[in-house]
């Protein structure tokens, strides 16, 4: 986990133009929760007067990080939710993994792959399209817990998993749409096939 989290520790730096604008949608989100208690509907500014809120994405995502920016900063509200998402992604695919049988070292390997895969992290760092990395980690989260939800012994474990599951696929079409609009078909025929 720390491995590809590691560029996050300089809170200085910015990945790419977007990165910023994040930033920005973020603090103001975290501004405006400090002052009236309530997310904003609108974006009011002398650049931006009356922006929707959301335009396109973002709509759980800039509500969430403002919530944790109200208490921090942007730039660490990113931080801690990109560490706090790699963590969970690496120990939901390990774990997921171990349940059906795969030896220890190589669902370890499996996870510490996904993690590190490419394009996920060109989008953390390269691209800033953080609302896209939130969501397709979202995503992966909910294939292993779908595969959790698939081979839990009690009927405790398929609640907690079917709750956390819905949970994570909800987050996840309200950080980035698209990603919902692409990714939530796979898990209806994935959820067939299981």
């Amino acid at each position: 986990v720390a491995l590809p989290c590691r560029q996050l520790a300089a809170l200085d730096s910015d990945y790419y133009i977007d990165w910023s604008n994040h930033q920005w949608a973020i603090g103001y989100t975290a501004e405006f929760f400090r002052h009236h208690w309530t997310m904003p509907g609108v974006f009011n500014t002398t650049e931006l007067g009356g922006l929707p809120v959301p335009v396109f994405y973002g709509n759980l995502f800039y509500p969430q990080m403002g919530f944790v920016a109200r208490w921090t900063s942007p730039e660490l509200a990113i931080r801690i939710a990109a560490l706090a998402l790699t963590a969970v992604q690496f120990r939901l695919v390990a774990t997921a993994l171990r349940r059906v049988g795969t030896p220890r070292g190589l669902a370890l390997g499996v996870a510490c792959l996904v993690i590190w895969a490419i394009y996920p992290l060109t989008n953390l760092y390269n691209r800033g399209a953080l609302t896209e990395w939130f969501a397709t980690g979202l995503l992966v989260c909910g294939l292993a817990l779908l595969v959790l939800l698939c081979r839990a012994d009690d009927v405790r474990q398929r609640r907690r998993h079917a709750c956390a599951l819905l949970l994570a696929l909800t987050i996840s079409a309200g950080t980035h749409p698209i990603t919902a609009l692409l990714g939530l078909p796979m898990f209806a025929v994935l959820g067939g096939a299981f």
